[in-house]
């Protein structure tokens, strides 16, 4: 079968048009730091699932550091492993962001994974770097995945790299540093990522 002439545009579209954007600068974002970001990106809390294949490739696009998946594009994990892994960066993918309803699942999710051991401790938690995300924007692959890669530069890199979500599609945990709320109340503290 005939390949038309866009077919080569169609596959390194993504990143190529992210690379040809110029929005990541993945040398300069990177450059002086001590070590690269940590980042969990996970597609599901109940049980907690992360993305891996083309997303560790995101996540590297971006000069971070994905949890390690032993080649597998998708891992069940334990809390162990992601309090293991300690995470500078945690974005939770959740199909229906667009409509910011704060008692959806994800935020009822996000409460019980909040009343585990050590979530206090993971340093996205202290440095308020979680974000819960819509799910077209990281974790599925499609054109969006540009937008995608250019709001994980945003969360990683914060002002370093220009306002790219689009509204409501993506929600930030905003704690004054050392603030701790009942895990009941956290949805009340996710902001509209800008």
């Amino acid at each position: 079968q005939r390949e038309g002439p866009g077919h080569r545009d169609r596959q390194e579209g993504p990143r190529a048009a992210s690379e040809g954007r110029g929005v990541l600068q993945k040398a300069k974002l990177t450059m002086g730091l001590e070590r690269r970001p940590k980042i969990a990106i996970l597609s599901s809390l109940h049980p907690l699932t992360v993305e891996g294949g083309w997303v560790d490739d995101l996540i590297d696009l971006v000069g971070g550091e994905p949890l390690p998946l032993e080649g597998r594009k998708r891992k069940v994990i334990s809390w162990e492993d992601l309090t293991d892994f300690a995470p500078n960066v945690l974005v939770v993918c959740s199909p229906i962001m667009n409509s910011g309803d704060k008692s959806a699942k994800v935020f009822n999710d996000l409460c019980d994974i909040a009343s585990q051991p050590g979530w206090w401790q993971l340093p996205a938690v202290k440095d308020g770097v979680v974000v819960i995300s819509e799910e077209a924007l990281l974790s599925r692959m499609g054109l969006r995945l540009i937008d995608g890669a250019e709001a994980l530069a945003r969360i990683v890199y914060g002002d370093a790299v220009p306002t790219c979500c689009m509204p409501r599609s993506a929600y930030l945990l905003k704690l004054r540093p050392g603030q701790r709320v009942r895990p009941r109340l956290i949805p009340n503290y996710f902001v509209a990522y800008s």
